[in-house]
C-alpha cells in the first residue's frame, strides 16, 4: 500500500506542470529608439537587449509582456509596484532612493535641437532663455534645464519624444530638449532628413541604468548587477558580449 502510495504521488508530480514563477519581472518602458523599444510585444533596444541578458545569466526572469507607458507614468509605476523593471533611466539625486540601481548600462549625450535654418547660436544654457522648447516630462534633460533657471513656461512638455520632435518639425518651438542621437535616429524613422536638423547645445552626458522597485532584494540587484559585469569583460582584442550587443545598434563602442 505504502508503495503504491509513493508511486503515485511520484507520478503526480511528474505529470503535473511546474508553477509559473511568481516573481517574474515587470518591464515598463516609454519607447526611446533605438534604447528602449518594443517590437512585436517583445522587449529589443540596446538596454532592453542587455537586460535580457543579463536576467538570463542571472538566473532571473523577465515576464514576456512589456508594459509601454510614457517615462512620467513608468517611473511612477515601478516606484510602487513590485518585480517591476524600467530599462534606462539617468541616474540622479533627485531619484536615488526612489528605485535600486544596476549599471551604468549606457551613456547617451543630451542637448539642444534646432532647424539649421534658424542658424541659432547658443554658446551656453542661458542663452537659451527666451526660447520656446520642446521637451519630455519628467525626463533628465528637462529635469537638468529646469535646475539651471530655465522656467517651465518656456517648455512645451510633452509625454514621448515623437510629440516633442514633431513640435520642432512643426515649428511649434525652437528647439528640441533630449538625448541627441536617440532625436536624430527617430527622425529618420519617421522619414524627417536629420540634416535639416543640428545640435546647438550639447549638455550632459548621462549614464543610463536598470531602474529597479525599491523593494527588490539587494542580493538580487547584486547577482544582476554581477551579470552585467560580466557581459561587459573585455577579451584581449577588447571585445565583450556587451560591445556585441551595442554594435548591433550603433558602430560604436559605449
Amino acid at each position: 500500500m505504502c508503495h503504491f502510495i509513493i508511486t503515485t504521488i511520484t507520478t503526480l508530480l511528474i505529470v503535473l506542470p511546474t508553477p509559473a514563477v511568481a516573481n517574474d519581472f515587470i518591464v515598463v518602458t516609454n519607447l526611446v529608439p533605438p534604447i528602449k523599444e518594443v517590437h512585436d510585444g517583445k522587449l529589443t533596444g540596446i538596454t532592453g537587449h542587455v537586460l535580457i541578458e543579463v536576467m538570463k545569466r542571472s538566473g532571473h526572469t523577465l515576464n514576456p509582456k512589456v508594459k509601454i507607458a510614457p517615462i512620467s507614468q513608468a517611473l511612477k509605476i515601478v516606484k510602487s509596484a513590485s518585480n517591476t523593471i524600467y530599462p534606462g533611466l539617468a541616474r540622479c539625486p533627485l531619484r536615488e532612493e526612489h528605485y535600486k540601481w544596476v549599471g551604468p548600462v549606457y551613456s547617451i549625450h543630451s542637448g539642444i535641437i534646432a532647424k539649421k535654418s534658424r542658424a541659432l547660436n547658443l554658446p551656453c544654457l542661458d542663452a537659451a532663455k527666451g526660447l520656446t522648447i520642446a521637451s519630455v516630462i519628467d525626463s533628465a534633460p528637462e529635469q537638468r534645464l529646469l535646475n539651471n533657471g530655465i522656467p517651465k513656461r518656456q517648455l512645451i512638455r510633452f509625454k514621448t519624444p515623437r510629440e516633442a520632435i514633431n513640435a520642432l518639425v512643426e515649428g511649434r518651438a525652437d528647439g528640441l530638449l533630449m538625448a541627441v542621437n536617440p532625436s536624430y535616429h527617430m527622425m529618420q524613422e519617421d522619414n524627417i532628413n536629420p540634416t535639416d536638423y543640428e545640435t546647438v547645445l550639447l549638455l550632459d552626458t548621462m549614464k543610463l541604468y536598470f531602474a529597479f522597485n525599491p523593494d527588490t532584494e539587494t542580493e538580487t540587484i547584486e547577482e544582476i548587477q554581477q551579470a552585467l559585469n560580466e557581459l561587459k569583460k573585455t577579451d584581449d582584442r577588447g571585445n565583450s558580449d556587451y560591445l556585441n550587443i551595442v554594435s548591433h545598434y550603433y558602430d560604436v563602442k559605449n
